[in-house]
């Protein structure tokens, strides 16, 4: 053996073009090879060698993974638009279920802004029309309120003057009676005398009536007939609550048609408002 054959000239050193080369060697490869070298120095039962060993194949390992770490870096730096890698836990995954996307923030529809003015709009207009409502219930019962608040008077006067109204008495026909209606001849003279009492029995002042003097013959059908106003028989125009009226008055039967007339055989008294 040669001096030269005993000292072997150490290879040259990598290029730059090699390096990646280098960084494709798997680490199972190395670990491999170095189990297989000292699987040999056991056999010399050396302890400081196998210790060394260890050392070296702990460095190895470390190498290797700064090695690959940096050749990955270095694919990255110059291909920063490569296809993305394929994992373990993608090639996992099963084809036949779609990765949900992922939802676009830029794509969000814009909230809608909407007007509040129709809703203010409708407010006002039930406003208005409930107003218009109660204004016309008023119109309608002005006397009836009246009658039962009397401190609403001067409101609904001026009411009455926007819209054409006019106030005056509450009209209740039912609550008007008749007490102690009379017909007969008069005394002191040819005509006749008419008494009767209209009563009211309502808790609120009420509008004088009229009243109507029928005259019938023998078989209940009027043959005169004639309409008493509260002046014909002197009477206000209103009548208090729980109050009562008092007439009388003298008829007589005049005209060329008094003489043709049949014989009156009784008469009938009503209340009511023209």
């Amino acid at each position: 053996m040669t001096s030269d054959d005993r000292w072997p000239v150490p290879a040259a050193a990598p290029s730059a073009e090699s390096r990646p080369a280098l960084a494709q060697h798997s680490l199972a490869s190395s670990i491999e090879a170095l189990d297989d070298f000292a699987a040999v120095v056991d056999q010399s039962s050396n302890a400081q060698l196998q210790t060394a060993l260890r050392h070296a194949r702990i460095a190895a390992v470390r190498s290797a993974r700064t090695r690959k770490a940096a050749a990955l870096a270095s694919e990255q730096e110059e291909a920063p638009l490569a296809a993305p890698v394929i994992t373990a836990a993608s090639i996992i995954e099963s084809p036949s279920e779609a990765t949900p996307a992922l939802p676009s923030f830029a794509q969000t529809p814009a909230p809608v802004r909407r007007d509040r003015m129709p809703g203010r709009w409708l407010v006002a207009a039930l406003i208005l029309g409930a107003a218009l409502l109660v204004l016309q219930w008023m119109r309608h019962e002005r006397d009836a309120l009246v009658a039962r608040e009397p401190s609403l008077q001067p409101a609904l006067e001026v009411l009455c003057k926007v819209t054409a109204c006019q106030l005056s008495a509450l009209r209740q026909i039912s609550a008007i009676t008749i007490d102690g209606a009379a017909f007969a001849h008069d005394k002191a003279g040819d005509g006749y005398r008419l008494d009767f009492t209209l009563r009211n029995s309502a808790a609120t002042p009420l509008a004088m009536p009229a009243v109507e003097l029928s005259l019938l013959d023998t078989q209940e059908r009027p043959v005169v007939r004639r309409v008493l106003m509260p002046a014909d028989f002197g009477a206000p125009a209103v009548l208090a609550a729980k109050a009562e009226r008092a007439a009388s008055l003298p008829l007589a039967l005049t005209g060329p048609d008094a003489a043709t007339l049949p014989p009156v055989a009784g008469y009938r008294v009503v209340a009511f408002y023209p």
